[in-house]
């Protein structure tokens, strides 16, 4: 899915209110994903992140 799409506002909306949360956002990749995730736990450079 593209993340520059026409419709991606009403596609989050749906994916928010079909899970039951306030807010979805579409990313364009799991890597991008993975990367938002470390940024929003306050992973900073010199951190060490052991995935599994």
């Amino acid at each position: 899915m593209s993340t520059v799409s026409e419709n991606i506002n009403e596609v989050e909306c749906l994916v928010s209110g079909k899970v039951g949360c306030k807010y979805a956002v579409v990313l364009s990749a799991g890597t991008v994903a993975l990367h938002m995730a470390v940024k929003l736990v306050g992973v900073a450079p010199g951190d060490k992140v052991i995935a599994v």
